[in-house]
């Protein structure tokens, strides 16, 4: 078993083997559905679903945080729209989705509580944009 402390103020956890323990203290502490990583050993932590929220593996536009446990918090990869990119600043690439991107730190980038919270955040008021962009295009269209 391994031992680590988010922050100071932290309560301190304990991650056994398995990714399952982690996803459900991240899902515990930020409040937004987490899941273990099908292929890895880290988890994908989705700002836009809460807990208990169904996720299917063929949705693609799920947006999501992907970080693992390595003597510490790591962010992996951030997935989500054009303008929750843009919100959160770091230069990302494009995807094979339309208006996705993905940021990909080089080696992991070491994360805390409060830069989760504040991504996932960030992630949220990209999928407000973005649903509102699309209501305004369609809203005065009429059906063929």
């Amino acid at each position: 078993m391994k031992e680590f402390e988010f922050e100071s103020s932290w309560r301190q956890f304990v991650i056994k083997e398995n990714s399952q323990t982690l996803a459900d203290q991240l899902e515990s502490e930020l409040g937004v559905l987490v899941k273990p990583d099908r292929f890895e050993d880290g988890v994908d932590i989705y700002p836009n679903n809460k807990p208990g929220d169904k996720i299917f593996s063929g949705n693609r536009m799920a947006q999501r945080i992907y970080v693992k446990y390595d003597g510490g918090l790591k962010l992996v990869a951030i997935t989500g729209y054009n303008r929750s990119m843009d919100l959160i600043g770091e230069p990302y690439n494009g995807t094979s989705m339309a208006n996705q991107g993905i940021w990909m730190p080089r080696g992991g980038k070491p994360i805390t509580m409060e830069d989760l919270k504040v991504y996932i955040i960030q992630l949220q008021r990209g999928l407000e944009g973005e649903a509102k962009a699309q209501g305004d295009f369609y809203k005065d269209r009429q059906p063929d």
